[in-house]
């Protein structure tokens, strides 16, 4: 089966105050991090409702996440996957000294898992932890099946089940959400480089920005700059909202933006996330498609911008839109990325 990339996030293109333009709920401040800026969390941490992926529903019954993760103290989960429809909920928790367990629960009910990892965490130092959990209903049972791994190495394995008695579910036995967490009680972790899947573990990641450099293809939206270009109005980061904007009045304009390159990586490239920050100028009818210059003509589905709130169409591409297999670093260096208005 393919790998459907979710989600990726650097902390490296967005303010503190832009947080949730990426994010469905929850605070966090954007400090210095692992490699670049990172995302510093409190107690419970934010929290991502998955978006529609290649056609595919929100809820999977697999999921996989990565992140690299230095924490103050020993408290509250690390990873969270959920669904708030049924309560469905599966965290890897602390257990207060760099030890961890698996906990579990539906709206009816919860229970701690049955094993505990050999000691695993030090305070103030970076780790890269993945989970992985697949979760099955069949009645009465809601059974879980976890892994956690420590820098790529698989420290806690378990399958629990939970009775459910005549609960029902429906089709909503699934997961749509997931959260990082920090400790709480005035102590604070630092996230960074985080990815979520459906069929995978990416491994210990590095989540590289690139930016507009050039105009690309078509620039037939308008800077609201008099004589600068358009891939000047947005390459900047953090984004500076309607101080540099590019415009279209009417549908049909396209505008494509060349990227930076690439330099001095070699490895495998395990996926690509563009990204688009738009609003409405006004109330009526409106909507973008986002466009990638591979060869497959790869479009977003449409989207409709807020009149008032900017907003980021995300999509991400686990392999290349051309082979369907890792990208290459002359694939990315080549790519342009656009924009179309639809409405």
């Amino acid at each position: 089966m393919a790998t459907d990339l979710l989600f990726l996030d650097s902390f490296d293109h967005y303010s503190t105050a832009q947080f949730l333009r990426k994010w469905t709920v929850g605070v966090g401040s954007i400090v210095p991090g692992r490699t670049g800026n990172g995302l510093q969390i409190f107690g419970g941490g934010p929290e991502k409702t998955l978006g529609i992926i290649s056609g595919a529903t929100t809820e999977r019954d697999t999921l996989y996440a990565g992140m690299a993760y230095n924490t103050q103290a020993f408290a509250n989960w690390i990873w969270q996957f959920s669904n708030q429809v049924n309560g469905i909920t599966t965290q890897v928790n602390h257990i207060g000294d760099g030890r961890v367990r698996f906990h579990y629960a539906y709206t009816g009910g919860a229970a701690d898992g049955d094993l505990i990892s050999p000691p695993l965490f030090n305070t103030n130092e970076w780790y890269y932890v993945e989970m992985k959990s697949q979760v099955v209903f069949s009645a009465p049972n809601l059974t879980f099946t976890n892994e956690f791994r420590v820098n790529e190495n698989p420290v806690l394995n378990e399958t629990f089940s939970l009775n459910c008695g005549s609960t029902t579910f429906g089709s909503h036995a699934k997961f749509a959400q997931i959260s990082p967490g920090g400790p709480g009680g005035g102590f604070h972790a630092i996230i960074d480089d985080l990815y979520v899947t459906d069929s995978e573990y990416l491994g210990d990641i590095k989540i590289a920005v690139l930016y507009p450099n050039a105009a690309g293809a078509s620039t037939t939206w308008t800077p609201n700059v008099s004589m600068a270009a358009n891939y000047n109005m947005v390459k900047e980061h953090p984004p500076d909202d309607d101080t540099t904007v590019n415009t279209a009045s009417t549908t049909g304009l396209i505008d494509y933006y060349n990227l930076d390159d690439i330099v001095g990586f070699t490895g495998t490239i395990k996926g690509a996330q563009a990204l688009w920050l738009t609003k409405k100028s006004d109330t009526g009818t409106g909507a973008i498609k986002g466009l990638w210059s591979a060869g497959s003509g790869h479009q977003t589905p449409e989207f409709f911008p807020s009149n008032l709130s900017y907003l980021y169409l995300i999509d991400p591409q686990r392999s290349s839109l051309d082979t369907g297999i890792d990208w290459t670093v002359g694939e990315i260096n080549s790519l342009q990325l656009g924009i179309q208005r639809t409405q």
